[in-house]
């Protein structure tokens, strides 16, 4: 199957970091994200979002925690979670943020509404495909979600 371009950057700037994500050169669909001072840009030919994190420890922001449950998992994700073991709050969150991205509406997106990208079967649900993003330093985490396009073979 073919994946969205993905490009990687560092600058210790956030303002630099910002204009050179900008200004990367890429056709079709886009999506961007920044977690200082890394920054991941996406294209794809149909949907697509992309988010990056660098997980903090906070107890908080766990799975074991009710109110992050509350907020953040589906039923669905509560079921799959169950046989998913390896799977952390980061990438629950991460995936989402992805996912509102490419679905076109971050802000009306509400996340334990939806089953999270990070537990979708075969890395599918319907149209959409997400992949864990490999190439980050070891201390960050990110998604793509992106839509299959008719032309390979949705």
């Amino acid at each position: 199957m073919n994946y969205p371009r993905l490009v990687v950057l560092r600058d210790e700037d956030p303002v630099h970091l910002r204009q050179r994500t900008r200004n990367l050169p890429g056709r079709g669909h886009q999506s961007r994200s920044y977690a200082d001072p890394l920054s991941v840009a996406a294209w794809w030919t149909s949907a697509v979002g992309v988010d990056v994190v660098r997980p903090v420890n906070d107890d908080h922001f766990s799975l074991e925690q009710r109110s992050f449950r509350d907020v953040m998992l589906s039923p669905l994700d509560l079921e799959a979670l169950t046989r998913t073991p390896d799977i952390s709050a980061w990438d629950i969150w991460s995936s989402k943020e992805a996912a509102a991205k490419a679905m076109g509406n971050p802000l009306s997106y509400i996340p334990h509404q939806h089953f999270s990208p990070a537990l979708w079967p075969n890395g599918e649900f319907g149209k959409w495909r997400v992949s864990r993003i490999d190439n980050l330093p070891d201390d960050y985490l990110g998604w793509v979600v992106f839509e299959l396009s008719a032309h390979l073979g949705a």
